[in-house]
């Protein structure tokens, strides 16, 4: 009975060192390449997890390609030496010391068993030629190309219409309610749309930071936007002409210098650049993307054009809002020469017509305001 016991035992043991022995010898050194957010990435990304937990012996390196550009040029050294043709490269791939397999599916079916079968533990090496592998469906390690101008733009559209970017319009909108003669506001909206887009430029070139308090700032512009349009509307319906024209001359005098000076193009292009400085956060990932490659410097020069384009179309909401009002206000002072008979008459349209296109600009000014505060 003992010798048949003891004979069990052998045997178990026996098997348990055939299976260890198994294990160990499931060894390997592979290098993955991944793409963050690229199709078929997260899946791969999930399987090459699980494999290393069901094989720890397994040594596996994970390279990040798309925002990277060292990793991007490793995987690209590899792909040379292993003679993979350039419209067969692509990720997710992983590159072993006699092979590769190059998409999610050809990962998932022939990998595991790639590793059950291999005997010889070493790393993927530089010196190695025309390697045999596996493809399938990829997509590619150049992250440019996974954002074409296309999505760009409409990553860009959608910036556009940020918060953030219709406070820009009421700052500019109330600056030039704020100034009757339409060439100073004309001279004005350029540079603000300017001062704006260099901002922008700026930021996203590396080359500046913005303020971090956006919703702070949001809600607070939107509140004192709304109580300037109120007393705008105040001014209208308690006084028919210039609230000023009862004052002597000498106090007169000294407000029109005041108007003079708050009323000067330059401000726009301080209120532009300052206002613009906390529109950066929450921009989209794509663009954040195209500065983090610009920074890296490797291809600034195909991705800054993209740069320059991405903030173009981000402007064109606000460069519309500017063009729509100077030509409202060209237009009213077209219908004031025509209706006036007089120099004293002429004066008299200019401001009534002034005056009401202020109290409209500041009743939408007010709903836009209440409609980001309770948004």
């Amino acid at each position: 009975m003992f010798k048949q016991i003891s004979s069990i035992i052998i045997i178990i043991i026996a098997l348990l060192s055939f299976v260890v022995a198994q294990d160990d010898n499931q060894r390997d050194c592979l290098y993955y390449f991944y793409g963050k957010d690229c199709t078929g990435c997260q899946s791969s990304n999930q399987y090459i997890q699980d494999l290393h937990t069901k094989y720890p012996q397994v040594e596996i390196k994970s390279y990040e390609v798309y925002h990277n550009q060292q990793n991007k040029a490793l995987f690209e050294s590899y792909a040379n030496a292993y003679n993979i043709q350039p419209n067969a490269q692509g990720i997710p791939a992983v590159i072993t010391h006699s092979s590769y397999f190059i998409g999610q599916k050809a990962i998932a079916t022939f990998l595991e068993k790639y590793i059950q079968d291999n005997e010889e533990i070493t790393c993927p090496s530089l010196d190695s030629t025309n390697m045999v592998g596996i493809l399938g469906d990829k997509n590619p390690q150049n992250v440019l190309e996974v954002i074409p101008n296309s999505v760009l733009r409409s990553s860009a559209i959608k910036d556009s219409f940020r918060p953030i970017m219709f406070i820009l319009i009421i700052i500019l909108a109330l600056c030039i309610i704020s100034i009757h003669d339409y060439k100073k506001t004309i001279l004005g909206s350029i540079l603000f749309i300017i001062a704006s887009y260099t901002a922008f430029l700026l930021y996203g070139t590396n080359n500046s930071s913005g303020f971090a308090a956006q919703h702070g700032f949001i809600l607070f512009i939107s509140i004192i936007s709304i109580i300037i349009a109120l007393l705008k509307i105040g001014i209208f319906f308690l006084y028919n002409n210039d609230p000023f024209a009862n004052l002597e001359r000498e106090n007169r005098i000294k407000i029109e210098k005041v108007k003079a000076i708050t009323s000067h193009p330059a401000w726009f292009f301080l209120f532009g650049y300052i206002a613009t400085l906390f529109a950066f956060t929450n921009l989209h990932k794509n663009l954040e993307l195209l500065r983090t490659l610009h920074l890296e410097g490797a291809v600034t020069s195909i991705v800054t054009p993209k740069i320059i384009m991405y903030f173009i179309i981000l402007m064109l909401p606000l460069a519309a809002v500017a063009l729509i009002m100077n030509l409202i206000k060209i237009k009213l002072e077209q219908r004031s020469k025509s209706a006036a008979y007089s120099d004293r008459h002429l004066g008299q349209w200019k401001l009534h017509n002034h005056r009401v296109f202020n109290v409209v600009i500041s009743i939408l000014v007010i709903a836009i305001s209440l409609l980001l505060i309770y948004a």
